[in-house]
């Protein structure tokens, strides 16, 4: 059978063909295998370096926005206070919270 070959990819007659074959005319339908979504994902060479980028940002992101709410205590602290926060609070977002409210309710002289 002469005709088109590639590779992976079965070569289906038309049934117009014959018809065709009467004019000169060779008709081909091209039909591609099934191919699975995905499936070698796990197996693929970029898959644990793109889970490994994709863990940092996400940790990354996560210690940002911890060092940022941090920060923002602190300030606050130092609004209220006129001074610099103690060393000694660090960066426990729970002190810092405890302290600001502290602090507020010294001002303020009612549970806030």
């Amino acid at each position: 059978m002469d005709g088109l070959f590639v590779h992976g990819v079965t070569e289906v007659m038309s049934t117009m063909d014959t018809a065709a074959q009467g004019l000169g005319y060779r008709l081909y339908v091209i039909k591609e295998g099934t191919v699975p979504l995905a499936g070698n994902i796990a197996h693929s060479v970029f898959f644990p370096g793109t889970m490994a980028v994709m863990t940092f940002m996400l940790l990354g992101a996560a210690v940002g926005l911890y060092i940022a709410a941090c920060r923002q205590y602190r300030r606050r602290i130092a609004e209220l206070t006129g001074r610099k926060p103690k060393s000694l609070t660090g960066w426990k977002l729970w002190r810092l919270k405890e302290i600001a409210q502290e602090i507020e309710y010294e001002l303020t002289g009612e549970n806030i």
